[in-house]
This record gives C-alpha cells, structure tokens and sequence, in this order.
C-alpha cells in the first residue's frame, strides 16, 4: 500500500488452501470500514475538478470510530491542502496531498462519512496487498492494514464475516 512494511504481517494455517484462500478473500472484500462517502465542495478555484478532489478525498483513510455522522471540513487557501488539513474527523497520514493549489486559489468542502465493504466499493478497503502462498501443510496469508496496528482486529473480523457467511449458506441449503 504505502510501502510501511511494519504493517505488513503473515499468518499461516494449517487448514486446506481452500478455507485459507475463504479467508483471503474475506480480508480483501468483506471488513467493514468507515470512509468518505459525500464530498460537497462550496467553492474550487484550482485547476484540479471538483470530481478529482472527490476521488482523492475517497481513498484517503480516516480515523476509524462508530459515529458515522461526524462531518470533517477542509479550507485552504495558497498553498497545497495535505489530508492534516481537514477538521472534524482526521485522516490517519495526515502528510497525503488533497490538493495542489496555487498562491491565488482556495479550496472549501466538507466530507460524510459512511460504514462500508470494499466489495461494493474501494474506499472501504481495510487491507491491501493480501496474498496467498501455499505450503506443504496448509498456506500463509500476508496482508497490509490501511490503519496502524490493525492486524488482530483485521483476521478477527474476517474470522467472523466468514463464519456468518458460512452460516447464512448453510441455512439457505437446509431450506
């Protein structure tokens, strides 16, 4: 993702490689995350369109937190608008460039928030660069986590979202 291997981990199991790669593809599309889902703009005098600044702004990761209706804002006016820029709820690296603007431009939106999977959308992606290698006995997984020091609650809610879907078809075969 952003090349900070301190965020990348392994876990090996010795289960089948299919119930190994369930579980891959449960960490790529099924952790919920909460993330950009409106960006209205009030005024962009930069040469960038409104709907670039709205797709950079979606795949920006922002603190994590059960109040889906906090609303952050963002104002800059000459100098480039960095994701530490926004108020309200904040972005986790706040060193990413939202914006280049020029000396004479601004730049005002506010940003909705919404709790999502990446399997309807990218921005809700949790993890990235999940891969899978099969061993001898079982296969290891290797993920990156958008957020720092998410790797347990990553495999935790993947663990789970498995186990409910695996529920959810077993009572749909018995019907």
């Amino acid at each position: 993702c952003l090349g900070d291997m301190s965020r990348r981990r392994s876990y090996t199991s010795p289960g089948h490689t299919n119930e190994v790669n369930a579980l891959r593809r449960t960490l790529i599309n099924r952790l919920t995350m909460l993330a950009p889902d409106t960006v209205s703009i009030e005024q962009n005098t930069t040469a960038n369109t409104d709907e670039f600044i709205a797709q950079r702004i979606g795949m920006i990761p922002f603190v994590q937190g059960d109040d889906q209706g906090e609303c952050s804002t963002l104002e800059v006016s000459g100098r480039n608008a960095v994701a530490s820029d926004f108020v309200g709820r904040q972005a986790v690296y706040p060193d990413v460039i939202v914006a280049v603007i020029d000396h004479d431009q601004t730049l005002k939106l506010s940003v909705d928030f919404s709790k999502g999977q990446a399997v309807t959308h990218a921005r809700f992606a949790k993890t990235c660069a999940v891969g899978m290698k099969p061993e001898k006995k079982g296969a290891t997984i290797s993920f990156e986590t958008l957020l720092p020091d998410d790797h347990a609650t990553c495999l935790q809610e993947a663990f789970s979202a498995l186990e409910n879907y695996l529920t959810d078809v077993r009572a749909t075969m018995v019907e």
